[in-house]
């Protein structure tokens, strides 16, 4: 993939992300506004479970099959790519099914002994036509990534969310309201019901895609070759995942505990977790949606440059990313930090997970690079040391929140120091494998100062705007349109100003 074509392709998927996410950080607000804290609560307990059994599934393979049809498309050989498609499917089915079968027959077990709750074993069974629709749109998300085609996965992603979310209101609306267990289950199923409808489109842009593609070759790689192969890539990166759904699951066994230990009720317990994960960590993780973007593109593309030892080329696209993930979680940070009550009353109409978004704010910019570093270690083939990067981080997140969250003192801060401190040595621990491995110059000007700078003015400025627009009495809704538009145009200009843009901007407007 050109220069050019990386930049459009990222690109669509921003906005495609965006789209998504802002239908999903609505969707958490209906959620949270029709069935509670305790709802949300009790959601993000069983949550981990479908992210637990779908890790095996859409974590490595994905990656896998979009590194290798990617490589069969450079010779125009379309058999092999379908050959790469069709062993991944069946693999992903397969296990999808005794994923499956496990949550079935084990869900009891599950529910009583692993999560602790009571309430969520209907739901964990719920779960289980998900976890196979998820599984088999991955493969297919992953075959089309490979042949540089980002325009059917990124419609399935707004499709499932529409669809997630039409179903919820529908079944609330028709209701009229529900208790947190009744929610939970309306809310789980409203999962598979957007999987299926988006894997739907998936298939169908599949069967289009392969009609259409006339370049076929007469393919003499074996399946049991591309198996080896799938495993070899998926391994490392399923084992990241792994990690990473893992911790979610003992959070959401081990934080709701640990607190009653401190001396709250199970109830305020609940409450404090659903203000964590429900409300306060879907916006930390809003920087994802530039960066998940950079991820998906930029593993394909350093392994071609990588192969073709274009060093130059190589070196030019690791700093756009880190320099986007900066230019993009730098303000994030200073934003949530100085708004988060305002953010919080309007968006949850709870003053409470104000101090919850200033919190976790300090994390922002380690986080977002620690996720653009993993995609940039995987496209350089170092993914199992960027592995055991975020298992060294995730095991001090563990061993902190343990002794933190269970201490009066601390309470749910515990957790808020445990995250930042593993974001922060993780992020360390992937730069220094990358400055290894790639010789890389981080330019401090460039990256930190000039956007931190934007940044302070741009904040400046819309505290301004704030205080005039609540004065002369402005709704709320529109106070955050008009902030958003304030700070994201004054931020951008004093950027251009500086200088602080990748090249191409100046390039294309100068």
């Amino acid at each position: 993939m050109t220069k050019k074509g990386f930049i459009y392709s990222t690109t669509i998927l921003i906005l495609v992300n965006f789209v998504v996410r802002f239908i999903g950080f609505a969707y958490k607000i209906i959620l949270s506004k029709n069935i509670g804290a305790e709802g949300i609560g009790l959601y993000h307990i069983v949550s981990p479970v479908l992210m637990l059994a779908i890790t095996f599934t859409t974590s490595g393979l994905p990656i896998a099959v979009s590194k290798l049809v990617a490589s069969q498309q450079t010779i125009s050989n379309s058999n092999g790519s379908i050959k790469v498609f069709k062993v991944a499917f069946c693999f992903s089915f397969l296990l999808s099914i005794l994923l499956s079968l496990i949550l079935l027959l084990f869900n009891g077990y599950i529910s009583f002994n692993l999560l602790k709750n009571n309430d969520v074993r209907l739901a964990v069974i719920l779960l289980i036509p998900a976890i196979i629709i998820i599984s088999l749109s991955s493969i297919l998300r992953g075959y089309f990534y490979g042949i540089n085609q980002v325009n059917p996965p990124g419609i399935a992603q707004v499709i499932e969310q529409v669809t997630r979310v039409l179903f919820v209101i529908g079944i609330m609306t028709y209701l009229k309201g529900v208790s947190p267990k009744v929610g939970l289950l309306i809310a789980t199923i409203a999962v598979s019901v957007g999987e299926f409808f988006g894997f739907l489109w998936l298939l169908l842009s599949f069967k289009i895609s392969s009609f259409k593609n006339k370049k076929r070759l007469n393919s003499s790689i074996k399946y049991s070759s591309i198996f080896s192969k799938l495993v070899k890539i998926s391994f490392p990166i399923t084992i990241s995942r792994l990690t990473n759904v893992l911790m979610q699951l003992i959070n959401a066994i081990l934080i709701p505990q640990l607190l009653i230990k401190a001396g709250y009720t199970n109830s305020e317990a609940i409450g404090m977790f659903g203000r964590l994960m429900g409300m306060a960590m879907p916006l930390i993780f809003l920087p994802f949606i530039v960066t998940s973007a950079l991820v998906v593109n930029i593993v394909p593309t350093l392994s071609k440059l990588l192969d073709s030892k274009e060093e130059v080329a190589l070196n030019s696209n690791i700093h756009l990313c880190i320099k986007i993930t900066l230019l993009v979680s730098i303000p994030i940070t200073g934003y949530f930090i100085f708004f988060a009550t305002p953010i919080s009353k309007l968006f949850y109409n709870d003053v409470k997970v104000s101090s919850y978004i200033v919190s976790m704010s300090y994390s922002i910019v380690f986080l977002s690079l620690q996720h653009t570093l993993s995609g940039i270690l995987q496209g350089i083939g170092k993914q199992l040391i960027s592995t055991i990067n975020h298992i060294i981080g995730t095991i001090i997140q563990l061993i902190t929140s343990y002794y933190l969250i269970s201490n009066p003192s601390f309470g749910i801060n515990g957790f808020f120091i445990s995250f930042i401190l593993s974001t922060l040595i993780t992020f360390v621990l992937n730069y220094i494998t990358l400055e290894k491995s790639v010789k890389i110059k981080f330019k401090f000007i460039d990256y930190i100062l000039k956007p931190t700078f934007a940044t302070m003015l741009s904040l400046l400025i819309t505290f301004i705007t704030y205080i005039f627009i609540i004065n002369i009495g402005i709704k709320s809704f529109f106070v955050l349109l008009i902030c958003m538009s304030v700070s994201g145009s004054s931020y951008l200009l004093l950027l251009f100003v500086t200088k602080a843009l990748p090249d191409f901007v100046y390039k294309k407007f100068l």
